[in-house]
């Protein structure tokens, strides 16, 4: 599933993700090794010929060393608010949708509206993303969170913190969509190649 914006939005994210990989002096090739994907991939991506799913996002990141956040936020970044409408938002593979809120470059945190289809997971399989703080907040639905060995059942206005060095996975367990806040602190995606969706 490619970015829920118009071909304008992928080519603006094309853009500004050239411009960073630019500013790190690296070449297409390099990061394309890092983010284990080919060179025409990463180079249709930064056309703006091609879609991106949160994973793609994560390793992209991950191979710059930096936030998910900064490859949205603009060059020169001022206060001012983000309204629904203008949020980055990507889709992933397994029933959710991302909606990045954090947009200045090097920020100390990352946040994230994560939307879940019903019976929809952020993984496979527990995962594990950096040693940070994560915060959960469920905006509505109700979801299960396996935290290590651990299993709990979080509803509408539930919250929980924890750390990303601890196999997680969250699992929409409502009929309808469920959503949730999730905020991590300092970022993930830029320190080991994984950011929140894994």
């Amino acid at each position: 599933m490619e970015i829920m914006d118009p071909k304008q939005e992928r080519i603006r994210f094309g853009n500004r993700l050239r411009s960073v990989r630019k500013q790190r002096g690296l070449t297409l090739s390099v990061v394309a090794e890092r983010a284990d994907m080919t060179a025409g991939a990463l180079s249709q991506i930064e056309r703006g010929r091609s879609g991106v799913t949160v994973e793609t996002v994560v390793r992209i990141a991950g191979a710059l060393g930096v936030s998910t956040g900064s490859l949205f936020a603009e060059e020169e970044w001022t206060p001012q608010p983000l309204r629904k409408a203008d949020r980055a938002q990507i889709a992933g593979s397994e029933g959710y949708v991302e909606d990045i809120l954090s947009r200045r470059p090097d920020v100390s945190f990352e946040v994230f509206e994560v939307r879940y289809m019903p019976g929809a997971s952020d993984a496979e399989k527990p995962y594990i993303h950096g040693d940070s703080e994560e915060f959960l907040l469920i905006l509505r639905g109700r979801m299960k969170l396996l935290l290590d060995d651990e299993e709990f059942i979080l509803e509408e206005g539930d919250s929980i913190e924890l750390q990303t060095s601890l196999p997680h996975m969250v699992t929409n367990l409502y009929d309808g969509e469920s959503a949730a806040l999730w905020v991590i602190s300092p970022p993930t995606s830029g320190r080991n190649g994984q950011g929140h969706s894994s």
